[in-house]
């Protein structure tokens, strides 16, 4: 795990941050259940960075983890995000701020429907 999120390699770090967007997106239904909250907390960290490529990675993985594991991530972890996610929202970056409403949206849904 440390090596998959390990912020100290910034270069592959987004590609890392994708494959569990792969990987929640797969057909296998592979169960992430053990590793989840640890992946939404060190995810959730990454919105407050200053790396626009690492921000838009992880909205995405957030949005594709929450679809497909929404069930098993805890109203704490939810509560977490939205808090960042308000930092993203601004007219200054319009694309950052279509990717944070589409998670807030998934965010909704998902609580709704969980």
């Amino acid at each position: 795990m440390p090596l998959l999120l390990d912020y100290g390699y910034l270069k592959t770090l987004v590609f890392r941050i994708q494959v569990f967007a792969v990987i929640a997106a797969s057909p296998l239904q592979i169960d992430l259940s053990c590793v989840l909250e640890h992946v939404i907390a060190e995810l959730t960290a990454f919105l407050g960075k200053a790396n626009r490529a690492l921000r838009q990675a992880t909205l995405g993985t957030l949005n594709s983890l929450i679809v497909a594991y929404g069930d098993k991530i805890g109203p704490s972890a939810y509560e977490v995000i939205t808090v960042e996610l308000s930092s993203l929202i601004s007219d200054s970056d319009l694309h950052m701020t279509a990717l944070a409403l589409e998670l807030c949206c998934t965010l909704d849904f998902c609580s709704i429907y969980a």
